[in-house]
């Protein structure tokens, strides 16, 4: 059928053209599905720590890391999920990353290396923008893209008729490993379309936040600048205490410092307030004279904003709890999987292709 030939060919060379993004964006989400147990699995006696006595001040862990690591930018603090944990600092060195965990008790810098030592953190980093920093999210949103046209198509090209749907499902595996590849790549994908395609959609309208927002209606992210002024900066704690106080209390996840001087304090917390798992409530702290400039919940936002923000919940699968993560987990290995096996498969067939091309017919026999 010229209809099926057409889809046949869009899904055949987005995957060619994708493969490798896709591949890496199916193990990187995986690993990024239970992402801090893995780290604690990974490096225990870094991000481990003895829950014993008082918990130093914010500005203190900052003053030590700064002295270990003269020259380079603390950009965010990451907080403990809870006591007995440490916390984690992400240092600029120009363009390279550094992470430098700390015991919160004792100020001492129990682990530092670059981002590459820290598989999970790496992991993190290529999934939100593939190590390209600004300029990532526009390739991560381009790959989710090529995803739901997979997603889309690859279904129609399965799809055997309500009389053979069991027959759809069927692995031949007596046949050869090219048939047995491609009937798995073909039941896998079909299973996973539904949670692939959702996956795509979420990752897009994450990726590509800040365009979608006049679309829908939606507000963009508060970006405001310190009042002007030559005064010393305040504490990190003094920061700390005021977002703390605005929020009624809420726990801080991550404190980000634009620029890397504290001019500016940028906080992330738990917005218990609303309804989307794994919502932030963000202020923005001048940190001269303590004032906040800027107060973003998910809860008070527009409805466009809302919608967005339900995007990562659905994404990471935290919407499902221990069963949408664990979907999520599977859909993350099952797109390596469907990955690897397509391109394998596509160069099988073009391998068979070349072959039938280039043989020399047999030589006539004599008469």
């Amino acid at each position: 059928m010229p209809a099926r030939s057409t889809i046949l060919t869009l899904h055949r060379w987005t995957g060619v053209a994708f493969a490798l993004f896709l591949l890496l964006q199916g193990l990187s989400g995986a690993a990024m599905v239970f992402r801090d147990e893995a780290g604690r699995l990974l490096h225990g006696s870094a991000l481990r720590v003895a829950a014993e006595g008082a918990v130093l001040p914010a500005a203190d862990l900052l003053e030590a890391v700064r002295a270990a690591h003269p020259g380079m930018t603390v950009v965010r603090i990451d907080y403990p999920p809870g006591p007995g944990h440490a916390y984690l600092f992400r240092l600029r060195d120009g363009g390279s990353l550094r992470l430098a965990s700390v015991d919160p008790h004792s100020g001492a810098v129990l682990r530092s290396a670059p981002l590459a030592a820290w598989p999970v953190e790496l992991a993190t980093q290529w999934h939100d923008n593939m190590l390209l920093g600004g300029n990532g999210p526009l390739l991560v949103g381009v790959t989710g893209c090529g995803l739901l046209a997979m997603a889309l198509s690859g279904p129609l090209l399965w799809w055997p008729g309500r009389r053979r749907l069991r027959q759809g499902f069927t692995v031949n595996l007596r046949t050869g490993s090219y048939r047995a590849v491609l009937d798995l790549h073909r039941v896998a994908g079909a299973v996973l379309a539904a949670v692939l395609g959702l996956s795509a959609l979420t990752g897009i309208g994450i990726a590509w936040r800040e365009p979608l927002l006049p679309l829908l209606g939606a507000e963009p992210f508060p970006a405001p600048a310190a009042v002007p002024g030559d005064g010393p900066l305040l504490p990190l704690d003094a920061a700390v205490a005021v977002a703390r106080e605005a929020t009624g209390g809420l726990k801080i996840r991550n404190l980000r410092l634009p620029g890397g001087r504290g001019d500016v304090v940028h906080l992330y917390m738990e917005d218990t307030a609303a309804p989307q798992p794994r919502a932030a409530r963000q202020l923005w702290v001048d940190g001269r004279t303590g004032a906040v400039l800027a107060d973003y919940s998910a809860a008070m936002v527009p409805a466009g904003n809302r919608f967005l923000d339900w995007m990562l919940g659905i994404h990471s699968g935290a919407v499902g709890g221990l069963p949408g993560r664990l979907l999520v987990l599977a859909a993350g290995l099952g797109l390596a999987g469907l990955a690897g096996t397509g391109f394998w498969i596509w160069r099988r067939k073009r391998g068979f292709r070349r072959k039938l091309t280039t043989r020399k017919p047999a030589p006539a026999k004599a008469a």
